[in-house]
C-alpha cells in the first residue's frame, strides 16, 4: 500500500466513523464454499520463479483430474515449457498453462509454501492456483475476509499492539480490501500478507471482533491508507497525489512525534 499517510490517522478515523458494512458473496471451489473471497495474487514469491516447494498439510484436490493429494508431502510445482508440472510422493501430473489445488475441508490446515525471496514457509488456507504466465510461476490464493484479514493484521502490525490499535487495523484493512474489489496482492502494493498462523491470538480476536466492519465517508467506503509513521504530522492527500480525500487532514501526532523508534530529529545547523 501507498504509505504515505498515517496509521495513527486511519485508528482514529476507525474510532469516528467504522460502521457496519455487510457485503456477502458466495464462492464455490471444490468441496469448499468460501464467503466474501479474495484473490490474493502472491508477488512477495518474486517475478522471475520456474519452481516452488509445496507441502500439503490439509486436504486438498487437484481440481483439472479431480486428485486427492497426500498430505505431508513436499511438491514441487516446476515450469515445463508452457504448461506446469507438479511432482512429489511417487506422482507426477502435467498441465496446460495453470492448474488448481481446492480445499476439501474446513480445517486450519493448509498449504505450506516456501518463499525464495524470504527464505521462509507461510502457511496458507483456502485454494490455490498456479499458473505459467510468460514462463514464470504466478501463484494465487482464494480465500475468504476473514482469513485474509488474519493474515494482514498479523503482517502490518502484530500482536505486541493493544487490542485496541488492532481492532483499528482490521477495520481499515478490511476496508481496503474492500475497495479494491476483493483483487490484492501479498506485499506492500496493496496490504502485506502472510497467510494463516494461529499463533497471532490477539490479531485473530481484533479481526473476529470487528466482521463486516468498515471505515465509511458520507456512506461510501473511504480510501483507507496507512503507514507506520508519519514524521508526527498527518498530510492532506492532494499535497501528495492530485486527489483530495477530504477525511484526510493535516493533523500533529504528538505521539509519532515524540516517538524515539520512528522520528529522528537533527538541529538543521548541523546539515550544513
Amino acid at each position: 500500500m501507498k504509505r504515505t499517510l498515517n496509521r495513527i490517522s486511519c485508528l482514529l478515523l476507525s474510532v469516528l466513523m467504522a460502521t457496519s458494512f455487510v457485503f456477502y458473496i458466495k464462492f464455490t471451489a471444490g468441496a469448499v464454499s468460501i464467503l466474501n473471497p479474495v484473490t490474493v495474487k502472491m508477488t512477495s514469491l518474486g517475478s522471475s520463479v520456474k519452481t516452488i516447494s509445496v507441502t500439503i498439510n490439509g486436504s486438498y484436490m487437484i481440481t483439472e483430474n479431480s486428485t486427492n493429494l497426500p498430505a505431508l508431502i513436499v511438491y514441487t510445482v516446476a515450469v515445463s515449457g508452457v504448461g506446469l508440472t507438479i511432482t512429489g510422493g511417487g506422482i507426477s501430473y502435467t498441465f496446460g498453462s495453470s492448474f488448481n489445488l481446492s480445499k476439501q475441508d474446513n480445517s486450519l490446515t493448509g498449504i505450506k509454501i516456501h518463499n525464495p525471496i524470504l527464505n521462509k514457509d507461510f502457511n496458507y488456507l483456502g485454494n490455490m492456483n498456479f499458473s505459467n504466465i510468460s514462463g514464470n510461476i504466478v501463484v494465487t490464493n482464494f480465500i475468504d475476509v476473514q482469513t485474509y484479514l488474519y493474515g494482514v493484521v498479523s503482517q502490518e502490525m502484530g500482536d505486541s499492539f493493544h487490542i485496541e490499535a488492532l481492532k483499528a487495523q482490521a477495520i481499515a484493512a478490511r476496508t481496503c480490501v474492500y475497495n479494491k474489489n476483493f483483487s490484492v496482492t501479498d506485499d506492500i502494493t496493496t496490504q502485506t500478507y502472510i497467510g494463516y498462523n494461529a499463533s497471532f491470538v490477539k490479531s485473530i480476536k481484533a479481526v473476529d471482533d470487528t466482521r463486516d466492519m468498515v471505515l465509511t465517508y458520507n456512506g461510501d467506503l473511504i480510501e483507507a491508507y496507512y503507514s507506520a509513521s508519519n514524521g508526527g504530522y498527518t498530510e492532506r492527500t492532494d499535497y501528495i497525489w492530485s486527489k483530495y480525500l477530504p477525511y484526510y487532514q493535516v493533523l500533529r501526532d504528538d505521539y509519532d512525534y515524540n516517538s524515539t523508534i520512528n522520528i529522528y530529529h537533527k538541529p538543521l545547523n548541523s546539515l550544513r
